[in-house]
């Protein structure tokens, strides 16, 4: 049986304070990590950079949700010939440079304090960081737990970078992710993941009630449905 459709989304930001989006989402073949039009996903994107700036950004952070620790060569493989393929349609010669960081949040590692070092939930500071010991032995990763967790155990986000053009060092890319997770829009605190990929999977929610409303007959979303991400 071949596998029911997916929505896949990619969120990028036009301007320097990191505030403004531009959304691409598409429709593709189930079962597959990869996202199949990716390249023509980040034209779009650029094309509305250079709109709003007036030229093409030097450099290109890709945060990357929703792959599993089989698939990373597979995805970075093809998304990385696809970024490169769509910078050069639309500028021969334009060659960003590249930073790739996949954004996990589907694991079981959490950690814990002594006494005078957790808050009043039971769960370490905001802005934790750990890249040693616990993680990957040769891999380029780190655990990040940006948000303070106020009801239960507070679950770090898992960032493996893939791909790092920007030749960044470990302190200034987690100092990088720990400054983006206070800028989500819907929080006035920090929140645990980098914020574009709250801002995907809420407009992939919306664009996939709308694919199921159209499956089953509706051509609309129910009366009085908050149709905002």
């Amino acid at each position: 049986m071949d596998a029911a459709p997916t929505v896949a989304c990619s969120i990028a930001t036009y301007n320097a304070d990191v505030s403004l989006f531009s959304a691409q989402i598409r429709l593709q073949q189930g079962r597959d990590e990869r996202v199949r039009d990716f390249s023509a996903m980040i034209e779009a994107h650029l094309t509305t950079f250079h709109k709003h700036n007036g030229c093409f950004p030097d450099r290109i952070l890709i945060f990357r949700d929703g792959v599993s620790e089989g698939q990373y060569a597979a995805v970075l493989a093809y998304e990385h010939t696809a970024v490169l393929a769509a910078c050069q349609r639309l500028q021969p010669g334009y060659r960003p440079k590249l930073l790739i960081c996949i954004c996990a949040k589907r694991h079981a590692t959490r950690f814990f304090g002594q006494q005078r070092d957790i808050n009043r939930s039971g769960n370490l500071p905001s802005g934790l960081v750990v890249d040693r010991s616990v993680t990957h032995p040769f891999a380029y990763d780190f655990f990040l737990q940006a948000h303070e967790g106020r009801m239960g155990t507070a679950r770090p986000a898992h960032y493996i970078c893939l791909l790092d053009e920007l030749a960044l060092t470990p302190d200034q890319l987690q100092q990088l992710v720990n400054a983006l997770c206070y800028g989500f829009a819907r929080c006035t605190k920090s929140v645990s993941l980098v914020p574009v990929c709250y801002i995907a999977g809420a407009w992939r929610a919306l664009a996939g009630g709308r694919v199921e409303a159209f499956a089953d007959g509706r051509s609309r979303l129910p009366k009085g449905e908050d149709h905002r991400p």
